[in-house]
């Protein structure tokens, strides 16, 4: 080791540079794995939020119906 300090600096930052480039490898996969968790999550949200504004839509339509007819019965019993 002493005898050739060069190829021991060499081994030294060959073995530091696999491991930085192990961790930035690993690092990315687990943020691929949190935005995707996130993105499920994002999307479940957005279904359940879509699936509730359409209820209530309906549930509006049909009282507009309930007026509407009611109107048009009272409209139709003054003539």
């Amino acid at each position: 080791m002493t005898e050739n300090p060069e190829l021991f600096w060499k081994i030294i930052g060959t073995v530091a540079g696999a491991m930085f480039t192990y961790h930035k490898y690993i690092t990315a996969q687990l943020e691929k794995k949190v935005d995707k968790e996130d993105c499920q999550t994002t999307h479940r949200y957005t279904k359940q939020l879509r699936e509730e504004s359409t209820k209530t839509l309906f549930k509006n339509i049909g009282e507009i119906k309930d007026k509407l007819k009611t109107i048009e019965e009272h409209l139709l019993s003054h003539k």
